[in-house]
């Protein structure tokens, strides 16, 4: 399938198609979108709409800024995107770019993207953390030493 966004025109395999069944919070209506990478903004992804043209988010690996990020997935949302394998999780945190600025860029640590990557089904996750931010800069994390101990994800 071919759609048209405001990256341009996208092909989307309908096997890749993520759908985030409550839309994502202050974009409700949109459900279902694709993460795509294009080569000129790597490692940044981006989450695109397949149902707006006008909707695009920058997203970024949380590990690739903050090694030691962590958080804890509730049974309710282990539930709700019907994950049987805690392996098959796959997770990307929304960044924003300043126009003409980008060294002032920012990774929103707070609600980190879940997607079940067996059944494509995704959703922004708010977490109840008051050590991550909505706006963590990202070139606070680029020379800081590297953590000895990997960030996790755990299941209550």
């Amino acid at each position: 399938m071919i759609f048209s966004t405001r990256l341009g025109k996208i092909e989307v395999d309908e096997a890749e198609v993520l759908t985030f069944e409550a839309g994502i919070p202050g974009f409700e209506p949109w459900h279902r979108y694709a993460l795509i990478m294009l080569p000129e903004t790597q490692p940044v992804q981006w989450l695109i709409s397949l149902e707006s043209m006008e909707i695009a988010f920058p997203v970024l690996d949380p590990w690739l800024v903050k090694k030691d990020y962590a958080f804890d997935i509730s049974q309710d949302v282990v539930d709700r995107l019907d994950i049987k394998n805690r392996e098959k999780i796959l997770v990307t945190n929304m960044v924003r770019i300043p126009q003409n600025n980008p060294q002032e860029m920012t990774i929103n640590l707070l609600a980190p993207i879940i997607v079940n990557t067996e059944n494509r089904k995704a959703m922004q996750l708010v977490l109840d953390r008051s050590d991550y931010s909505l706006r963590h800069m990202i070139r606070e994390e680029v020379n800081k030493p590297v953590a000895t101990n990997e960030g996790e994800i755990c299941s209550s």
